[in-house]
């Protein structure tokens, strides 16, 4: 292997694209920025190689990773707020909230509802119930698993088809970013990547299991509800809270308190629970 593949190598090891990119925080990286200057500026009093190896550095972690002072999500919106510069600081729409069957805000109300829904697959064994709640047949989440990793492997453009296929609706899928827009039936539909990926592999997956056809869509949702690994990496998904920023569960966002389920290690939020605040 060359010293520029390694090189290549370490950089693509120290990326992290959840903070960097179309998610990337400007008040954290404003306030990395200064922290770094200001070492730079210290270390350059000192020795100054060591003020420009600093500031060589710490600008390059910071492009690369969004941030290099460890809790920095924690601290710097708030930091910056003060101050008469907007940072465009707003929480990404339709962060887990986005379906098949349309988002919160622009959906109209589905022919089933989620009593309707939850008897369906229950009668389809798809769902069962414990002493206290219902859970996932494991069949069912194997398969459901399986499908997830074949469109998890897809292309952009390929699961874009795949979920405007998967939609209920007459509808075209369009790769916007990191976002896929489901374009049709008098409205558009915005999903993530990882929620497009769940629900199209939920809807194909219950395509064999003994439930209608006009109801597997709407099903995609609640399902969402029961997954255990992140369609976008792999990981274990958990309950948690919005209270970190930089589009990570934990953030600091106007709705710190929202209770989500989000992938542990690279915290993608894959449902958001009604509004609780705990």
């Amino acid at each position: 292997m060359s010293l520029i593949d390694s090189l290549a190598r370490g950089i693509d090891a120290l990326r992290r694209p959840e903070f960097t990119g179309e998610n990337r925080c400007d008040a954290c990286t404003v306030v990395n920025a200064a922290i770094v200057a200001v070492v730079g500026l210290v270390l350059y009093k000192v020795r100054k190689p060591l003020g420009y190896l600093a500031v060589a550095v710490g600008s390059a972690l910071v492009y690369l990773r969004g941030y290099v002072v460890p809790g920095t999500p924690s601290f710097a919106p708030e930091l910056v707020r003060p101050l008469p510069i907007d940072f465009d600081h707003d929480e990404p729409e339709g962060v887990g909230s986005g379906s098949l069957t349309g988002s919160d805000e622009d959906a109209e109300p589905s022919e089933f509802d989620g009593e309707e829904i939850i008897e369906a697959l229950a009668r389809a064994e798809v769902v069962e119930a414990g002493e206290e709640q219902l859970y996932l047949n494991e069949s069912f989440r194997e398969n459901w698993e399986a499908r997830i990793e074949e469109l998890g492997e897809l292309e952009p453009d390929a699961l874009a088809d795949r979920t405007a296929v998967a939609s209920p609706h007459d509808v075209e899928g369009e790769v916007h970013g990191n976002r896929i827009l489901l374009k049709g039936a008098g409205r558009d539909v915005w999903l993530s990547h990882p929620i497009a990926i769940a629900e199209a592999a939920a809807t194909e997956t219950l395509a064999n299991w003994d439930v209608d056809a006009e109801m597997r869509a709407a099903a995609a949702e609640p399902l969402r509800t029961f997954i255990e690994l992140c369609p976008a990496c792999g990981g274990d998904v958990r309950e948690t809270t919005l209270r970190q920023c930089c589009g990570g569960p934990g953030s600091y966002q106007s709705r710190p308190g929202q209770l989500v389920l989000a992938c542990e290690d690279c915290d993608t939020v894959l449902f958001e629970f009604d509004d609780v605040a705990v």
